[in-house]
């Protein structure tokens, strides 16, 4: 599914790609279901197509769609409770074939999220050497995806928190039609606006908090959205459950 928000193709002022021409358009007005979208993943802005945004829609969009930053489902503090009471080591552990580690997600997020809402918008972070500089990826393109002998993960969560200040911050300062530059994309797709960083920040941030469910609860089964709220069921025979998925699933084997 593609979003497009408030597309006007007959009088947007710049060149429209053609792949955002007959696009679905949900009207700004269904907050609830750019919410829904945006942080599950569901939605998209194509690079290229022009999104617009009234006044008056914009003063009740922008806090909203910030909100989801640091109040819901794609949520920093959630994505950081995945680390909580792990030891250094198991926190920094690779658990999948690619290296995907708890730790390294965090860094990975603070780091897309200082970028974004930084130098993209013409700002900088205030103490820029705790961040992986753009150069260092050219030597290791995975360089944010793990924490330094000389990094911790309480050193990186403090860190976080700090960009998560500094990313609300430029939301709170800046109008959703913003413009920004993104030096790390292909020249010609880099033009952008606030609104449309919010939501692939949320995006992004949704799926990674996802990629941390899985792998905690590999290592000590830990589950749930979030402290208050866990979204899953209480006093489940989650042994005898498993148990009922596997046959059915070795009936097709």
């Amino acid at each position: 599914m593609v979003l497009v928000i408030d597309q006007d193709v007959d009088t947007a002022p710049a060149p429209i790609d053609p792949v955002c021409v007959d696009q679905p358009v949900l009207d700004l007005h269904d907050l609830d279901e750019v919410h829904l979208f945006a942080a599950r993943g569901l939605a998209r802005v194509l690079p290229g197509c022009p999104v617009t945004v009234s006044e008056e829609a914009g003063a009740v969009v922008q806090p909203q769609l910030g909100h989801h930053l640091c109040k819901e489902g794609a949520c920093r503090d959630d994505l950081i409770r995945k680390l909580d009471g792990l030891a250094e080591r198991d926190a920094r552990l690779p658990r999948t074939s690619t290296g995907n580690n708890l730790l390294g997600i965090i860094k990975r997020c603070l780091n897309v999220e200082v970028g974004y809402f930084g130098p993209t918008f013409g700002r900088q972070f205030p103490t820029p050497e705790e961040l992986v500089p753009l150069e260092a990826y050219d030597e290791d393109p995975q360089a944010d995806w793990y924490a330094r002998e000389d990094e911790t993960k309480d050193g990186l969560i403090d860190l976080y928190r700090r960009v998560g200040a500094f990313a609300d911050r430029t939301i709170e300062q800046l109008s959703l039609d913003a413009p920004g530059q993104v030096p790390w994309w292909q020249p010609g797709r880099q033009s952008v606006i606030l609104q449309r960083i919010i939501v692939l920040v949320i995006y992004d941030l949704a799926r990674h908090a996802g990629h941390a469910d899985i792998l905690r609860e590999q290592h000590d089964g830990a589950v749930g959205w979030q402290r208050e709220n866990t979204n899953v069921p209480d006093h489940h025979d989650w042994p005898a459950y498993v148990a009922k998925l596997t046959e059915l699933a070795n009936r097709f084997g």
